[in-house]
């Protein structure tokens, strides 16, 4: 039976031939690439018919960059364009569709509405898909009549670069359909990783440590945006800091994250969001998107402080030694000596007091 539903979600997956990507945003854009390169006709739609037309003309851009790079093939991105079908309104009558997959924003209420009227109208075999990043699946799909052929598909952004697919299976998903996902997912040439159903599914919730405490360092005024992430780059080792990351994902995304997180895991001191993290996403300051951030960008480029030179032997500064100071640094070297003099002493015969040691 296990031997029967691995080749089944194999078969599924080899069989995939177009997906309908709903929400024409940075997520949607990108999937519809992945999809396109990967040999699967992505219809592209959104409720703004002009921002489908835009996604259509930047991922075709997309491909002309990766040839002009030597990244991709002529005749090969001839092709993927070929595959961008551009539907218009979310519910343009379907033809033949494999999968639909939701990238618009993340509210609960919003993707609720989108699966209950899209159920009504794919075709009765089309698997629905949602790449919410921390909104329980399960509760996703409640108001579904078949709930089971919904399941969590959450991409990374950017997502042909980021090659992490996190699979989530809702409550009541049908057991074949989360294996199938993965399948596509290895197709498409990503790698896909099952996640729980919980609150950030697996990375989102890992990721807390550190856009959280980044956050709460910035409200006390600890470190600037540019200090933290150069810490992060240099000392952890990251190729990107915790405030870049949050520019390139916008607030508008990132913060909605950690408070979904925060009060699915019932406010959950630790995972508490900042009070700076909404202020600047009702300010505007999402990040890359809207040309200011931590950082600002010009032509989508960012612009960083320069580093502060560390100063060297030239400069010297004065340092001010309190006389007591010294006199008691001097009359606990006397004492040190004598202890070491001592027959017969523990510490006789030694030349430095042991770490954490005192003899008076």
């Amino acid at each position: 039976m296990v031997q029967d539903a691995e080749r089944n979600a194999e078969r599924w997956a080899r069989d995939v031939r177009t997906i309908r990507v709903i929400g024409t945003g940075a997520m949607g854009r990108g999937i519809a690439q992945l999809a396109a390169a990967g040999g699967v006709t992505a219809e592209l739609a959104d409720v703004r018919p002009e921002a489908v037309v835009e996604a259509v003309e930047y991922v075709s851009g997309m491909f002309d960059k990766l040839v002009a790079k030597g990244r991709m093939d002529a005749a090969d991105a001839a092709a993927a364009k070929a595959r961008l079908r551009p539907v218009g309104e979310p519910l343009t009558p379907f033809g033949e569709c494999d999968l639909v997959v939701e990238a618009v924003r993340e509210d609960m209420d919003t993707k609720r509405e989108l699966f209950a009227a899209l159920e009504k109208a794919v075709p009765a075999g089309t698997v629905l898909a949602t790449n919410t990043s921390s909104l329980p699946v399960t509760a996703i799909a409640a108001p579904l009549t078949d709930p089971s052929r919904l399941a969590g598909l959450h991409f990374f952004n950017p997502v042909p670069l980021m090659r992490l697919v996190e699979v989530i299976a809702g409550a009541r998903t049908a057991g074949w359909i989360p294996d199938a996902l993965a399948a596509l997912v290895r197709r498409l040439g990503h790698e896909p990783v099952h996640a729980p159903d919980a609150p950030g599914f697996l990375v989102n919730h890992a990721g807390r440590g550190l856009v959280t405490e980044t956050m709460q360092i910035l409200s006390e005024g600890a470190a600037e945006p540019v200090d933290i992430d150069r810490i992060a780059r240099d000392v952890l080792g990251l190729k990107m800091g915790p405030c870049e990351l949050l520019d390139l994902t916008g607030l508008d995304v990132s913060h909605p994250v950690m408070e979904s997180v925060w009060t699915g895991f019932y406010t959950e001191p630790r995972l508490r969001p900042s009070r700076v993290g909404r202020a600047r996403m009702e300010a505007g300051l999402l990040g890359r998107k809207t040309g200011e951030g931590f950082y600002p960008y010009v032509d989508g480029v960012k612009r960083e402080p320069a580093e502060a030179a560390v100063p060297g032997d030239a400069e010297r500064r004065p340092v001010w030694i309190h006389a007591g100071d010294a006199d008691r640094a001097r009359a606990r070297g006397r004492r040190w000596a004598r202890c070491c003099r001592r027959p017969g002493s523990r510490w006789s015969g030694r030349t430095r007091r042991p770490a954490g040691r005192s003899c008076w």
